[in-house]
């Protein structure tokens, strides 16, 4: 709401209206609302950044003042929880009615329908605060989904790679056991590009298998295996290949859900007691000075800085407030 008067406020009125109408309807609701100040220096470098760190914005688009319509612009572009309210419907653009939009009015019995909407709105954003409310979101969220399906293939095709890697050197394995290694070539190739990128976190078990066997093809390599190490590379040869298999089943079908934490490797020096060589050995582990990242954090950009402690920011024609969580 605009400081200076519009064609149907003077800016007086535009005071009362985010007092008596504003304010009690999102306070209603367990928000704290806040409106913009008249400020000096960087006005567009504040209004941003209050743009996009306030929960929730209610941009008033009464008399369709140019600056609220930019500043909408800005947080359509920047985040989620955008409310748009007028006096008049046809001061919100038809191309944005369906999304949260409310047409108030100052009148006791108006007041309290917009008290209403708003706590409807406001209890569809804390049950879905990623749900797109525009329509740059809504193509943010397509090409999300197009390159979500291109790195899926990708990492599909890798795995593949690495499924046939690993069928090679069971061939190989089994032969250099019986003892005709003259034509026996060994590849880590691809095991050695899913360590070192982690394209697919495939959780600490596997990852463990994976260091243990790239390190026992290594040594085939250089000096060869005891029969006993023959026989437990055989054995992690196939827990990786039937993880690998799996792996790749369920990325095929869309269906392969990632460990909630990342997978992390930590050195030791020690030899695994079952692997009797004198090379090190990797243990793979989940690193208690790591944290968890989870898709909350991960969108953390997306969805704001909120948790339960919400602000609400009323958008006017000429600055944009700072949130204040409330307090208690």
């Amino acid at each position: 709401m605009p400081f200076s008067g519009t064609s149907s406020c003077s800016a007086p009125r535009w005071t009362e209206i985010y007092e008596e109408v504003f304010v009690p309807a999102i306070e209603g609701c367990g928000y704290t609302c806040d409106r913009a100040s008249v400020t000096t220096g960087s006005l567009i470098k504040s209004i941003i950044e209050r743009l996009r760190i306030a929960y929730v914005v209610l941009a008033d688009m009464t008399d369709s003042n140019p600056n609220v319509f930019y500043e909408l612009g800005v947080r359509h572009s920047l985040s989620k929880r955008t409310i748009m309210v007028a006096q008049n419907a046809k001061h919100i653009p038809s191309d944005l009615r369906g999304y949260w939009s409310v047409v108030y009015g100052t009148s006791p019995k108006k007041v309290s329908q917009f008290k209403a909407d708003i706590r409807r709105i406001l209890e569809e954003i804390d049950n879905d605060p990623g749900r797109s409310d525009n329509p740059v979101l809504d193509y943010l969220d397509r090409e999300f989904v197009q390159l979500s399906r291109q790195t899926q293939s990708e990492n599909l095709k890798r795995l593949t790679a690495l499924f046939t890697e690993l069928t090679g050197n069971a061939i190989a394995v089994s032969r250099i056991q019986a003892g005709d290694d003259s034509t026996v070539l060994l590849s880590y190739d691809c095991l050695s590009y899913l360590l070192q990128t982690m394209y697919v976190d495939v959780g600490p078990a596997i990852l463990k298998d994976m260091y243990e066997l790239r390190n026992l093809l290594r040594s085939m390599e250089r000096k060869g295996l005891s029969e006993e190490e023959h026989a437990v590379a055989r054995t992690g040869l196939c827990r990786v290949l039937q993880a690998v298999s799996h792996i790749r089943q369920k990325l095929a079908c869309g269906q392969y859900q990632e460990p909630e934490t990342i997978t992390v490797m930590q050195w030791s020096s020690c030899a695994s007691p079952e692997v009797r060589t004198s090379c090190e050995y990797w243990t793979a582990s989940l690193a208690k000075e790591w944290t968890s990242v989870s898709a909350d954090s991960v969108g953390c950009f997306n969805c704001g800085l909120f948790s339960r402690t919400p602000t609400a920011l009323a958008v006017d024609g000429d600055d944009a407030s700072r949130d204040r969580p409330r307090t208690g």
